[in-house]
């Protein structure tokens, strides 16, 4: 019944139980953690995150009914208070506001299920998912350019003639699970499964929609069109949920064995490109230090640190186009 999807009105309940939310729910946590919001929100950490939240509040699914009144909000404000409180490692990430609007639509007015709810969700997620430089987001986004490789390979070689990495259009797909790619009836469909069977199906969904567009992109590159803007309009107009789904499903050989053996290689390759840019702030900043102002002094920059909110790339500073430069150097 979950691969030919679970009805809408089963599927709070069900998704519950596929989750184990009675064996980790606690009461009173969720309510706890709204007041150490309330009481530590002057704490810049905190108080940085918070502001965080109330700045995407308004950018999350900006005119849908259920979050244009006080209550909608109110609503979406305390779960991503709830979770920033629960992980201040992490604080907030742009993302988390379409995964807990997502989660009270299946949980209308019910925020401390939703909060419980995506607590569990992402916990089923690749440990670094969420962290303060998403990590784990760019290995799944080098996962899958191996996958396109191995699967639709013409449509890697286009990427490659149009200079076009999976960070270009792949991030927003697999940070927010499809949340504010797709019709919410194929994101609801998408989650059923990523609930039942785990995080294989973000992957099997992504080349699902791919290889459904095939002949799309093809075509566009015969007339010499640029691919990235078909790339991103894709998923917005996949209203045929069971089509990709059957797709995505019937992707032979697909082993999670296979996804691991692509992680641990993604795993390295990331580090790496984090490792660069990390020296290349560095040089920036000592060059900034020791650098003689027009009046002789030196100059003395200070660098603010990035908020959670806009690490949306795990190398913010130099941004995807040049970790595509440094990656197509290493493809030749």
């Amino acid at each position: 019944m979950i691969r030919k999807g679970i009805p809408h009105q089963y599927r709070p309940q069900m998704w519950k139980d596929l989750l184990q939310y009675s064996q980790y729910y606690t009461p009173g946590e969720f309510e706890s953690l709204l007041r150490h919001a309330q009481e530590h929100r002057d704490e810049p950490r905190l108080g940085q995150a918070l502001r965080d939240v109330e700045m995407d509040l308004d950018r999350t699914f900006p005119g849908h009914p259920a979050f244009a009144s006080p209550a909608g909000q109110a609503a979406l404000r305390s779960v991503l208070t709830a979770l920033v409180v629960l992980r201040p490692e992490i604080g907030y990430c742009q993302g988390m506001s379409f995964l807990a609007a997502t989660l009270l639509l299946v949980y209308p007015g019910q925020p401390e299920d939703a909060f419980w709810t995506m607590r569990l969700l992402t916990a089923r997620l690749p440990a670094q998912f969420y962290s303060a430089n998403m990590f784990d987001v760019h290995v799944e986004v080098h996962v899958l350019e191996d996958l396109i490789q191995q699967r639709l390979g013409a449509i890697r070689r286009l990427m490659r003639a149009n200079k076009v990495e999976g960070l270009h259009f792949a991030v927003q797909w697999y940070v927010c699970l499809f949340a504010n790619a797709m019709p919410m009836e194929t994101v609801f469909r998408i989650w059923d499964l990523v609930v039942s069977e785990g995080d294989k199906i973000l992957h099997r969904v992504a080349i699902a929609l791919l290889k459904l567009n095939r002949a799309e992109l093809l075509d566009r590159a015969e007339k010499k069109e640029f691919i990235l803007p078909t790339l991103l309009q894709i998923s917005a107009r996949c209203y045929n949920c069971e089509t990709l789904i059957k797709t995505a499903l019937g992707l032979l050989n697909f082993k999670r064995s296979t996804i691991y053996t692509l992680r641990a290689a993604a795993s390295e390759t990331v580090a790496r490109e984090l490792n660069t840019v990390a020296q290349r702030r560095t040089a920036r900043r000592g060059a900034s230090v020791t650098s003689p102002t027009p009046g002789g002094a030196q100059a003395t920059a200070a660098t603010p640190a990035s908020s959670p909110a806009s690490a949306g790339s795990a190398f913010a500073d130099d941004g995807p186009a040049v970790v595509s430069q440094q990656r197509a150097g290493v493809e030749g």
